[in-house]
């Protein structure tokens, strides 16, 4: 559907705002949705439909948070200026915060020029023999890039150069000087911390608790499953197909179910849990939430990943039956985003690190050849054809 651009909510000012704002987009290469807000004194939602506008114009490009210049060589620019501003203060800053850093900690750091500053200081200290820098910052991760003792992980997701999504050719090389593992795209990166952080901080996971998990088989689902199995308790997991259920075996799940092989997932899931479930895991949504409704212990705790079963619908998709059970048992269900929690990854990180060395946590990915696949890759996801973690493998 097209953009009008003569309409913003009936702003009779709309049109002369959006000129200023592409002024200020190609003169400074970037502008903030919050900056714009303040500056026009109009709401957030305004702006964001006024860039919806000069976007559909092809005049600016929307990033998360923010525009950018359609010239893609702006923001490499914008970031050497900004390097350059208070590079005292950055220095001095970057020196402290480096000082406070021990060796065998992890730091996490964001792609700012001052987390850049905090880098170059930590480069400057050659007594490493183990530090890990997590960051989602490309030009932070090419700085410290292979220097000894010190590992740099790259969180799968919104990798940045700077506070920008890397488009085009800003991401051309710097993947090739840098490491990336395919772990920290899976296990040890953004999957590997939402299942870690929905288990023991949104479920809340307890001695005793039976945990159900949907898309048990996939990137999150599989190592949610091991780490209750670690922690000693009775999984339950779903998966689509044969396989993806031998590999629930493999890893420990205590009772795999293939839902496609199932006429009633309910029915299926009591039989597993004859005495309920405390966790629920959710990662599908529709008929599995509807069973896990039914089998839920009073006060169970349910942590709400994701509901890939209804993604592609174009309405508010179907109800979900027998929801009120969530008030006759006292449930608690909670959604979360994995990127509101970023506090926890040192932690995990250093758990993990722990649970792979003892031979504890294991992971597989499905990976196909060739930026070509990349819609064939996506595709998969949603037809339950990946087992564990899609990537696709640029060269």
């Amino acid at each position: 559907m097209a953009v009008s651009s003569n309409t913003s909510g009936g702003d009779v000012f709309a049109r002369e705002r959006q000129e200023h704002i592409v002024r200020i987009v190609e003169e400074h290469g970037r502008a903030r949705v919050n900056d714009l807000a303040a500056r026009f004194r109009v709401s957030a939602v305004t702006i964001r439909k006024d860039l919806m506008v000069l976007e559909a114009e092809q005049r600016i490009m929307r990033t998360h948070g923010g525009a950018i210049t359609l010239n893609r060589s702006r923001p490499e620019l914008s970031f050497e200026i900004r390097e350059r501003l208070q590079a005292d203060e950055k220095l001095r800053i970057g020196a402290a915060a480096a000082a406070l850093v021990h060796d065998g900690e992890s730091i996490v750091m964001d792609a700012s020029t001052t987390a850049l500053s905090v880098g170059r200081h930590l480069k400057a200290r050659r007594d490493w023999s183990q530090v890990t820098v997590i960051t989602n910052g490309l030009r932070l991760a090419s700085e410290l890039a292979g220097h000894p003792g010190i590992t740099v992980l790259m969180l799968g997701g919104r990798v940045r150069w700077e506070a920008l999504s890397v488009v085009g050719d800003l991401g051309d090389g710097l993947f090739s000087r840098i490491n990336v593992q395919k772990a920290f795209l899976g296990a040890a990166g953004m999957p590997g911390l939402t299942a870690y952080v929905g288990l023991l901080k949104i479920a809340a996971l307890k001695d005793g608790d039976v945990v159900f998990v949907s898309a048990a088989a996939g990137a999150v689902g599989q190592i949610v499953c091991q780490i209750a199995k670690l922690k000693g308790h009775t999984v339950i997991g779903t998966a689509g197909g044969a396989e993806k259920v031998a590999y629930l075996k493999e890893i420990g799940v205590d009772h795999a179910i293939d839902y496609k092989a199932e006429k009633d997932l309910t029915a299926a899931l009591m039989r597993a849990a004859p005495n309920g479930i405390d966790v629920y895991f959710e990662n599908v949504g529709g008929t599995h939430l509807e069973a896990a409704l039914m089998a839920a212990n009073p006060f169970a705790r349910f942590a709400l990943c994701g509901m890939i079963s209804q993604y592609n619908d174009t309405g508010m998709g179907t109800g979900i039956h027998g929801l009120t059970a969530a008030v006759g048992k006292q449930l608690r269900l909670e959604g979360f985003i994995v990127s509101s929690h970023f506090d926890m990854m040192p932690a995990f990180v250093k758990a993990l690190s722990g649970w792979v060395a003892e031979g504890k946590i294991k992971w597989r990915e499905t990976v196909e050849e060739g930026i070509d696949r990349a819609p064939h890759a996506f595709l998969k996801l949603f037809k339950g054809e990946n087992l564990v973690k899609m990537l696709v493998k640029l060269g």
